[in-house]
């Protein structure tokens, strides 16, 4: 007998190589260099997290306001007039002089070290970290992101804000790692030269923007994540074709999307129509393919289905949170509006007005008492929608511009 044959675990006289576990054998499929890009970007984004202010990340106050509800109450932020964020967030945004610094990045949070003690005091006295739950711009938004920041919230050693925030950066840090680890496997199907995955990969995982967002507690991270799942799932069954296992990871990563941010509903109709192009171009294995898609769809209605039912049944609101239906409502009342008006837009002068009294009603950046900072919160909303409706306006009125001067008669 040879050594090479003696030596082979597993031949008669040597022992057996342990079998390794399922769970490892799966991670074992997932390519070596697709792992380091996926530890890369979480790392990158960790270090974002630990230098980005808190509160700096865009909207990170709203989204912070929502998971705290979420977390204390068990419900939505969906209470017309109520608080927007609660008395503990206002207290640590009036100590980190929020309103005075943001957006300046010469300004400091905190410049000494009694600041950092009167900090140190309202986190410790914890004021009232369940009174907000007012209707804010995230109230709309589904709830799947909050509930796993909510999860690390509760379960946090570290009763701060402050230090639950940082926690909860660290998983927009993980979404960021799948986003980029999808990202590689997607462009793993494009491409035969494997230099162009890891470069495709790293160019996600260092942009900016990515970093930026991955620092802070923002559902946009857990969007682009399942984003990146989905179309590294679809682009896999167009190479390989669609199977019923396949088509339970479509399905997660579209439930998964529909849970995070509403703005993936737009990636539905595509994703459907891509089914359905997998189901027509499958001539020899079209059962499996049937049962792929029926599996994706399937999920992606279970997850629906339960969202409506809770938004019914618990968080009394609408089915689908109120995004596509308020969305509907306020496209009709901006109609109602323009028809009154006699032409399709609103009055420009109205909005201007509105967008004025907005200014003229905040509270001066120096007033840092904690009605000040709601104050400001909830007229800086009405200036977004006031800001919002003045471009639909504007939009409507090129537009109209543009068929009048299409349809004039053309001088000879």
């Amino acid at each position: 007998m040879s050594s090479v044959t003696e030596a082979r675990p597993g031949a008669p006289g040597q022992p057996r190589a342990a079998a390794r576990p399922p769970r490892w054998r799966f991670i074992r499929r997932i390519p070596r260099a697709a792992r380091w890009c996926a530890l890369v970007a979480f790392l990158n984004a960790a270090v974002w997290a630990g230098v980005t202010p808190i509160f700096h990340v865009p909207d990170e106050t709203s989204h912070v306001a929502y998971l705290q509800y979420l977390a204390e109450t068990g419900k939505v932020p969906n209470t017309p007039g109520g608080n927007g964020i609660s008395d503990e967030e206002a207290g640590v945004m009036e100590q980190l002089r929020f309103n005075d610094v943001v957006g300046f990045r010469d300004e400091l949070s905190l410049s000494s070290e009694a600041e950092q003690r009167n900090l140190d005091l309202v986190e410790r006295n914890r004021p009232n970290p369940a009174n907000g739950g007012g209707v804010i711009e995230t109230s709309g938004q589904p709830p799947l992101y909050y509930a796993l920041g909510s999860a690390i919230y509760l379960a946090s050693p570290w009763k701060g804000l402050t230090q639950r925030v940082l926690l909860i950066r660290l998983l927009s840090a993980l979404c960021a790692a799948a986003t980029t680890l999808f990202v590689f496997m997607f462009l793993r199907e494009l491409f035969a030269e494997p230099w162009t995955w890891t470069v495709g990969a790293l160019a996600v995982a260092f942009q900016p923007m990515v970093g930026f967002m991955a620092g802070g507690v923002h559902p946009d991270n857990l969007f682009f994540a399942a984003s990146a799942a989905l179309l590294f799932g679809l682009a896999r069954a167009f190479r390989r074709g669609l199977t019923p296992a396949l088509g339970a990871g479509i399905g997660a990563a579209l439930a998964v999307g529909v849970l995070s941010k509403i703005n993936f509903y737009a990636l539905l109709p595509g994703a459907v129509f891509a089914l359905g192009m997998l189901v027509w171009r499958a001539h020899g294995r079209r059962g499996d393919a049937v049962r792929g898609a029926a599996v994706s769809l399937a999920l992606l209605a279970v997850a629906l289905g339960a969202y409506a039912v809770l938004n019914k049944t618990v968080w009394d609101r609408q089915a689908l949170g109120g995004g596509v239906e308020n969305a509907a409502r306020a496209l009709a009342r901006f109609r109602e509006k323009a028809v009154r008006a006699g032409f399709p837009g609103v009055h420009i002068d109205a909005e201007l007005e509105s967008i004025a009294n907005a200014f003229g009603r905040l509270p001066p950046s120096t007033a840092t008492d904690r009605d000040s900072v709601r104050e400001r919160h909830r007229d800086k909303e009405v200036l977004r929608a006031s800001l919002a409706r003045s471009l639909l306006y504007l939009s409507s009125r090129m537009r109209s511009m543009r068929r009048s001067g299409s349809a004039a008669p053309h001088s000879s």
